[in-house]
């Protein structure tokens, strides 16, 4: 994964794991709201 100068490897492996988590649950929400827009107009 990605370098963190002065950060302990564990740290680094959850900090990436907290990332992916929460781009993964902003894909979520926007394909959410996208299909909230296309019931609307039906």
């Amino acid at each position: 994964g990605k370098i963190y100068y002065g950060v302990e490897p564990e740290f680094e492996d959850s900090a990436e794991f907290v990332c992916d988590s929460f781009n993964h649950l902003l894909e979520m929400l926007s394909s959410n709201k996208k299909n909230d827009i296309l019931t609307n107009f039906k």
